[in-house]
């Protein structure tokens, strides 16, 4: 309605449409997911809101230290969020460690509708600024006879005593490290502190038996990292190498000749040899310790020997090989065909047949008295 003095009073309908906003505006925590780690340091803060009636006013970050995930007051700190197309952020600088952060945030619209510190949802993440303890149990040099093994270690994180919603753990890693370059054998995710734990690896990543540095790397939920201080392990998976020197398989020798082996491990020391030749056996004598070792063949059988050596190692490795030797004891048989024994004869030729087990072939002597 307006008047004037000229035309007096004019009325005018006007359609307005009023809203009621008697609500804060929605929205959603992004960042940090509540109830998880963070090392002590830059902690980012994300959310996503949703403002119809008013209209989005502006969005601040309430946070303090707390004793536990349910504890909230009056008495935070503040930072202010930057906001663009529906999404707020900001970021915080939390020294320290070891302690519950919780957090709300304040969103408020143009009619000043807004959660308060004691009305608003509150949310709680734990900041960790201790890595985790490890300690290797399984001594260096110890041996691994296979592929399947286990390295036993002790562990703790204090992240592990906290109490409420959250569910800490821990991943830990063994490495092997493979011509200077660390491989990964063993993984394993741990809930609690452990002691005498036997983590299960795999070590076919060395192709050859020998002695290797191995560790182990453990990582907290908050991201802390601890490293192991590096061990031997001495991967021993197969029996001595067994040669025959001399003589060659297959040979015939006589009852007093020495067959000579060449034993030795890549990986550690041959702790044992012997020889089996049924029904006949016995331990074979060292020449060269942890290298050469010799048979008499007087120890054998007559004619045919199924000869089998074997040989351990230090971490009870075994191999054997099997050679073939035929013990020739046994001088040539001579039959005299002419002339006749105790005879007379005119004649100046001698005749005989010699015959062998092993030898076709003979040299042969004859020898006449006075």
């Amino acid at each position: 309605v307006t008047t004037d003095s000229v035309s007096g009073t004019q009325t005018w309908n006007l359609n307005l449409v009023v809203k009621n906003d008697s609500l804060a505006p929605r929205y959603t925590p992004n960042l940090p997911i509540k109830y998880t780690f963070y090392k002590p340091g830059s902690i980012p803060f994300n959310i996503n809101y949703s403002e119809l009636e008013s209209g989005f006013n502006y969005a601040t970050l309430h946070y303090e230290d707390t004793v536990n995930d349910t504890d909230k007051s009056s008495n935070q700190s503040t930072s202010s969020m930057t906001c663009l197309n529906n999404n707020c952020t900001t970021s915080i600088n939390q020294a320290g460690g070891n302690t519950y952060l919780g957090y709300y945030f304040e969103v408020a619209d143009k009619a000043g509708n807004k959660d308060l510190w004691n009305t608003a949802t509150w949310y709680y993440i734990y900041l960790d600024g201790d890595a985790p303890l490890i300690n290797p149990n399984t001594a260096s040099g110890s041996y691994a006879t296979s592929n399947n093994y286990s390295l036993n270690y002790n562990f703790s994180d204090n992240s592990f005593a906290i109490q409420g919603s959250f569910s800490p753990s821990a991943t830990c890693q063994a490495y092997l490290v493979v011509s200077n370059v660390p491989q990964l054998i063993g993984s394993e995710t741990l809930t609690n502190n452990v002691s005498n734990k036997n983590l299960n690896v795999n070590l076919s990543v060395a192709l050859t038996d020998g002695s290797y540095q191995w560790y182990l790397n453990c990582t907290d939920n908050a991201g802390c990292v601890s490293t192991s201080t590096q061990r031997t392990l001495v991967i021993d998976r197969y029996g001595p190498l067994i040669k025959m020197t001399s003589p060659s398989n297959n040979s015939v020798i006589n009852n007093n000749t020495n067959l000579y082996f060449y034993i030795s491990d890549q990986a550690s020391t041959v702790s044992s040899a012997w020889w089996i030749a049924t029904p006949k056996n016995g331990i074979l004598t060292t020449v060269t310790a942890n290298q050469n070792y010799s048979l008499n063949s007087g120890s054998l059988n007559s004619d045919l020997n199924l000869l089998q050596i074997f040989a351990n190692d230090t971490p009870g490795n075994r191999n054997n090989l099997n050679y073939t030797i035929y013990v020739d004891d046994k001088a040539p048989v001579i039959t005299l065909n002419s002339p006749a024994n105790a005879t007379i004869t005119t004649s100046k030729k001698i005749n005989f047949t010699a015959t062998d087990n092993y030898s076709p072939t003979f040299s042969c002597s004859v020898y006449l008295n006075s």
